[in-house]
C-alpha cells in the first residue's frame, strides 16, 4: 500500500491505520514468543490517540512541542522501527 492511499484508508477508518492497527500484533514483534503473563497485560492495554489521552488528563498534545523538532525528541523503544526513527530524527 503506497502513503497516499494508506492516508486515505486511515481518514476512511477513523483515524486508524490499517498498515499499524490497534491490537496487540502491533506491539511486539510475532516471530517472537511471550510468556502468557506478557501476553496478558498487551490484551489489557487500553488504545485512545494521544490527543484524547491528553485531553482526558487535562492537558494539551502537540507533536513538535514547544521548542520545535529536535533529534533528541526521538526515542526508540522495542516496535522494531529503528530504521523509521532514524528517518524521522534526521529530518530534525
Amino acid at each position: 500500500m503506497d502513503e497516499l492511499n494508506n492516508v486515505e484508508a486511515i481518514k476512511q477508518n477513523n483515524g486508524k491505520d490499517p498498515m499499524f492497527p490497534p491490537t496487540v500484533a502491533s506491539l511486539y514483534e510475532q516471530d517472537k514468543p511471550i510468556d502468557a503473563n506478557e501476553k496478558a497485560y498487551y490484551n489489557s492495554l487500553v488504545w485512545d490517540t494521544m490527543h484524547n489521552h491528553a485531553k482526558s488528563n487535562g492537558k494539551s498534545f502537540s507533536v513538535f512541542g514547544s521548542t520545535g523538532i529536535q533529534p533528541s525528541d526521538v526515542d526508540q523503544g522495542g516496535l522494531g522501527n529503528c530504521y523509521f526513527l532514524a528517518a524521522i530524527s534526521s529530518l530534525a
